[in-house]
């Protein structure tokens, strides 16, 4: 093999090792797009929220439809299940947002299995709270959070948890992080314990971890973690079969009206053609 052609090879595969990884960076990246037809046939009216929120309903649970233009819902959920909503849509009756799903027969979400089929609805946001997490903690603690002018690298090679927030009971399993890993933002707890903020690992986004615990643990009690304002929920109460049979027979009235009234138009439009038809005639 001569050097013009050892060139040439070297080349094409520093080019193709370019393409591979910046493949892999792209998909690390893509946001996740629910299986519902709706959202697939209107994507480009819709817009990514990607968060959690709480079912709270007025009268305790909240409806589930099949697409922000069904009249009839499919199903409903209690309150205080927690719902992933990805991606919203603006109907003519509210901003509503898809989720995906698995429920049982009394409005309780059961974990999805991806491997086996599961359900997609829409449900509308005024129905929801915003579940607390970063977002929420970097608002109510603005003035306390650090963006250090020297970034803070995490080393990795030790076990850690991702929470959702500074002191959140709600975290990941203990995962081994690799190491490079940039924080912006560091809090400062009660404690002395320090926090660094994520903005994204793997697929997982807005998540906190130690990575400095305090010099001396407190002597007594437990560490008191930052206020976080929890918004009411009303009780979880399941629609009766009444309310249900009711909802479902007002969309069949509508629908109905809708029906009759589009006969009378085209009854209309017809007697009008042919009454001015014979008048054109008669006028000849």
């Amino acid at each position: 093999m001569n050097k013009k052609s050892f060139k040439l090879i070297f080349s094409l595969m520093l080019v193709l090792c370019t393409v591979c990884a910046f493949a892999v960076t792209a998909y690390a990246d893509v946001i996740w797009e629910p299986e519902d037809d709706f959202y697939l046939s209107h994507s480009g009216k819709c817009y990514h929220l990607g968060d959690e929120y709480i079912a709270n309903g007025k009268e305790g649970y909240v409806y589930v439809y099949e697409n922000p233009n069904s009249s009839s819902p499919e199903a409903f959920i209690l309150n205080g299940n927690q719902l992933f909503i990805s991606f919203a849509y603006d109907s003519k009756n509210g901003s509503m947002g898809v989720i995906e799903y698995n429920a049982d027969e009394n409005g309780n979400l059961l974990a999805i299995d991806y491997s086996k089929p599961y359900e997609t609805g829409w449900v509308y946001l005024a129905d929801l709270s915003v579940k607390y997490g970063s977002d929420e903690f970097f608002a109510d603690h603005a003035d306390e959070i650090e963006n250090p002018e020297e970034f803070i690298v995490f080393e990795g090679g030790s076990e850690v948890s991702l929470h959702t927030y500074p002191g959140s009971s709600e975290y990941t399993e203990p995962m081994v992080l690799e190491g490079g890993i940039v924080f912006n933002a560091v809090y400062t707890d009660a404690a002395g314990t320090k926090w660094g903020y994520i903005n994204y690992y793997r697929g997982i986004r807005d998540r906190w971890l130690v990575i400095e615990t305090a010099p001396e643990p407190p002597s007594e009690g437990l560490i008191e973690m930052p206020p976080v304002s929890v918004e009411d929920i009303t009780p979880p109460k399941a629609p009766s079969e009444e309310k249900i049979e009711n909802t479902n027979q007002n969309s069949y009235v509508i629908i109905a009206v809708i029906a009759v009234l589009a006969v009378v138009i085209i009854t209309l439009v017809i007697i009008f053609a042919v009454f001015g038809k014979k008048k054109r005639g008669q006028g000849k």
